[in-house]
């Protein structure tokens, strides 16, 4: 079986309680993760080095968080921002194991990609429409100039982009801590403000408008045989299934949150 878990956030327990529902076994089994493994979580090491464990039976593509460890564990020196934003307690965590241990999961995460294709699955950790994605991959010779821009192309392309090439080859802005343009959150927002406009029992016009712009992009950009599956923004307490894309951040580590895991 091949399943998918939302956004981790150092979260073990909670992560070990929905794989044994399951039954997961690595000898036939495979985890995919859509990224954040660690922070804000108090199980980090422990998370890692269990996800580490499973060895080919767990892929996972690269969300911010994993940026911020992977640049930690490089560098020995934490970003004062990434404390602030949920890394203090991981920081902590790793200060405690060797130099070997650390080396040995900087270049683990190193080889997590940008997303992953999983038959007509995506699985991403913020999503981005085609054009933007492939103006990247471009820019970072991931992709021909000429190329045609399809989906199948383009995310093809993009599962070939790794952590650790990701700022030299310039897909991910270099020397800056966070890059709005690839963790920006737009889609998922879209997603996130239809469906709480959508409860309402009455819309204004502004908001039907909203609505029906939004529906629009989301057509044009994401419309076709794919499945998207992504995480970084939450969706407090139960995953959001819009048209053929998947929010699976359930804010594990928030009160009222979950950690959601699916099959693909």
């Amino acid at each position: 079986m091949e399943y998918v878990v939302g956004d981790i956030h150092g979260c073990l327990s909670e992560l070990k309680s929905k794989l044994d529902e399951v039954g997961f076994d690595k000898s036939r089994d495979v985890l995919y993760c859509v990224g954040d493994l660690c922070d804000r979580g108090m199980e980090n090491v422990q998370t890692v080095r269990f996800l580490h464990g499973l060895g080919s039976s767990f892929k996972s593509v690269f969300g911010n968080h994993d940026v911020w460890l992977y640049d930690y564990l490089l560098t020995g020196h934490p970003h004062r921002k990434w404390l602030d934003l949920g890394g203090e307690p991981t920081y902590q965590e790793f200060t405690g194991i060797d130099d070997g241990e650390k080396a040995s999961y900087a270049e683990w995460l190193g080889d997590f990609s940008y997303c992953i294709k999983v038959g007509n699955s995506i699985i991403v950790h913020d999503l981005l429409d085609v054009k933007s994605l492939a103006e990247r991959l471009k820019s970072a010779n991931a992709l021909k100039p000429d190329a045609i821009e399809s989906a199948d192309a383009v995310y093809s392309a993009a599962s070939s982009v790794v952590l650790k090439n990701a700022r030299e080859s310039g897909f991910m802005v270099p020397d800056k801590f966070f890059d709005s343009g690839l963790f920006g959150g737009r889609v998922s927002r879209i997603i996130i403000n239809i469906c709480e406009m959508k409860q309402q029992r009455k819309l204004s016009k502004s908001e039907r408008d909203a609505i029906r712009t939004a529906d629009e992009y989301l057509f044009e950009n994401f419309s076709g045989d794919f499945k998207y599956v992504m995480g970084h923004s939450v969706s407090l307490g139960k995953p959001l299934e819009y048209g053929n894309i998947s929010l699976v951040d359930t804010g594990v580590y928030a009160e009222g949150g979950c950690l959601t895991l699916k099959r693909l």
